[in-house]
Parts: C-alpha cells; sequence; structure tokens
C-alpha cells in the first residue's frame, strides 16, 4: 500500500526466493559482492521456460502421437525416455488421456513451471546474464 498509494520504495533482502517472488516487483541478483542483473519480475516471467515433461518407454510412439494427433512439435527427448513438451496448447490432461487412449504406457508426466529462484541460480551459475 505504501508504495502504490505513497511511491514509497522498500528495499528487502532475503534468501527466501518464493517469498520474494509474492511480494517484489524488481529484483537484483547479488553474488560474491557483484551485482549480477537488475530485473523486474515482469521481465523474468517472460523468459520462463514452462513445460510438461512425461516419463514413457514407448518414447518414438509417444512423440509420433504427440505430432500426428495433437500436433506438438515444440518438444525434444531427454535421458532417453522423457519427453519435454514445450507447446502448451495443450493441457496435462488432454496429453496425457490422448495417449493412454493409444495404449502409450505413462510412468510420470507432471508441469513444470519456472520460478524466480529458477532464475536465480541460471544467472548465479551462467556468472552473467540469463535471457
Amino acid at each position: 500500500m505504501l508504495n502504490k498509494e505513497y511511491g514509497i520504495t522498500f528495499l528487502l533482502s532475503s534468501h527466501i526466493l518464493g517469498e520474494m517472488e509474492q511480494v517484489v516487483n524488481r529484483i537484483g541478483v547479488i553474488h560474491q559482492g557483484r551485482l549480477l542483473n537488475e530485473v523486474t519480475l515482469a521481465d523474468i516471467r517472460k523468459q520462463k521456460t514452462d513445460y510438461i515433461e512425461l516419463v514413457s518407454a514407448d518414447v518414438e510412439r509417444a512423440i509420433y502421437l504427440l505430432e500426428h494427433e495433437l500436433q506438438i512439435t515444440n518438444m525434444k527427448i531427454i535421458q532417453g525416455n522423457r519427453i519435454r513438451i514445450y507447446d502448451l496448447r495443450h493441457s496435462q490432461s488432454t496429453i496425457s488421456k490422448m495417449l493412454i487412449l493409444h495404449d502409450i504406457e505413462i510412468e510420470e508426466i507432471q508441469k513444470h513451471t519456472s520460478s524466480l529462484e529458477d532464475y536465480f541460480y541460471a544467472l548465479v551459475n551462467g556468472g552473467g546474464k540469463v535471457g
């Protein structure tokens, strides 16, 4: 309220990034005494890469069905049995339902959503700007 109504700026410092993500609108990442980046939370959200990841023993057939039944092309195979789907036009339930109807066994399926913590670790581990 103080920020919105009176234009007062607050400086918060914390290692609890999940909580910071709920209350801030701009962040600065400091690592080893250096400011690595300062950016709005809105800009970070634009850079996020959300995806659905599924695990199946029949990856080749699953990929074929995803392409031909749901017209999904933005995906990649990870570790031989994991498919990361970056095209989020279809829900997780739609994808799993279609695969199950075609007798594809799904060992695991979940949606991954990037967070401020993901951004922080990518920035710190990369040693420079993200994006």
